[in-house]
């Protein structure tokens, strides 16, 4: 029960802090003292990225390609875990 819970917080953690780096190049923030007057901007931007991210990949799963693309990793991935 608590396994998936870690990784998925593990996974969540790992995609907020590198968009968050590839953020900080596109916000302008390059430097060091204007990335650490507007953490919150960056954070803001990696949450919305992600929440995009999420719903670009819950529309491709809705469709007939990304109903075969699912069935196709769960065949050869996931049925052969126990």
């Amino acid at each position: 029960m608590l396994l998936p819970l870690a990784i998925f917080y593990i996974l969540v953690t790992f995609l907020f802090y590198s968009i968050s780096g590839v953020a900080k190049p596109l916000l302008g923030l390059s430097n060091v003292q204007s990335a650490f007057k507007y953490p919150f901007l960056v954070d803001v931007f990696a949450f919305i990225f992600l929440l995009a991210l999420c719903f670009l990949v819950g529309l491709f799963v809705s469709t007939r390609i990304g109903q075969v693309w699912v069935n196709a990793i769960e065949r050869k991935i996931l049925f052969k875990l126990p």
